[in-house]
């Protein structure tokens, strides 16, 4: 039978890992499953793999899981939200802090609530259970993708400045930072809308418009999921969130970028 374990309880041992959580020079993508299920776990670290190409370790629980990334760091995590001896919300938070590594969450939870608190926390991807073997494969090749270009050097282009100047876009890479140069960790999801709206400043974004942006069009994700990441983006570049003045929004239809 499988522990029930309380939000919290055990996240010890995956704190004990993101503090000394492993950096290095590798080029060849790392790929990290959290899965207790053992049949699950190795159909994704077999999706995963890609033939060979890719690195996956496997982890079958919280304290697994900080073991790995305390010595290994990792390009995409693959999180199941009910493990023995953690809440994956809880790890996914605790992962947050240290790390704006792409976070793909499997879970048979298929309720509002929960994806909305997994997106409110950063997650990139929200899948449930049971899921299509080529879907899968999809989602986790374009968020690797996207990991590894960010580890690639800077590329020289124009930077665009937004909200009365006081960030600036990088057009060839998506990189965010503020007008005195200090980067601004962004998730692979809040990237993509920003870039969306950067596309139409000025213009009114639709929800389906930045739905279709952060998810290539499969439809997966519901509309409030789009409210729940501008909320967090509003949080890292609006002077008071409570009274947005780079992002608006309008209602019934979307958002949309001023400034």
């Amino acid at each position: 039978m499988r522990k029930t374990v309380a939000p919290g309880e055990n996240s010890y041992y995956v704190s004990r890992g993101l503090c000394g959580w492993a950096v290095s020079n590798r080029t060849r993508a790392h790929v990290l499953i959290v899965e207790d299920d053992p049949a699950s776990n190795a159909i994704l670290a077999f999706i995963a793999a890609d033939h060979g190409k890719v690195r996956v370790s496997q982890a079958e629980s919280a304290r697994e899981m900080g073991a790995v990334l305390s010595r290994d760091e990792a390009d995409l995590i693959v999180l199941d939200l009910q493990l023995p001896d953690g809440n994956g919300l809880c790890l996914a938070r605790q992962v947050r802090t240290r790390s704006q590594v792409p976070i793909v969450v499997v879970t048979g939870d298929a309720s509002s609530e929960t994806r909305l608190s997994a997106l409110e926390i950063g997650v990139d991807d929200f899948v449930t259970k049971p899921f299509d073997l080529k879907e899968m494969s999809l989602r986790i090749r374009t968020l690797l993708d996207r990991s590894m270009a960010s580890r690639r050097p800077e590329v020289t282009e124009e930077a665009v400045p937004f909200a009365r100047d006081r960030y600036l876009v990088n057009l060839g890479d998506g990189r965010l930072r503020r007008a005195t140069g200090e980067p601004v960790d962004l998730t692979a999801t809040e990237s993509l809308i920003l870039a969306a709206l950067l596309e139409r400043r000025n213009s009114t974004v639709s929800r389906a418009a930045l739905l279709d942006a952060i998810s290539r069009g499969n439809g997966a994700r519901p509309p409030r999921a789009i409210d729940a990441c501008i909320r967090k983006l509003r949080r890292t570049i609006e002077t008071d969130p409570r009274r947005p003045e780079v992002i608006r929004t309008v209602r019934g239809v979307g958002y949309k970028l001023t400034g």
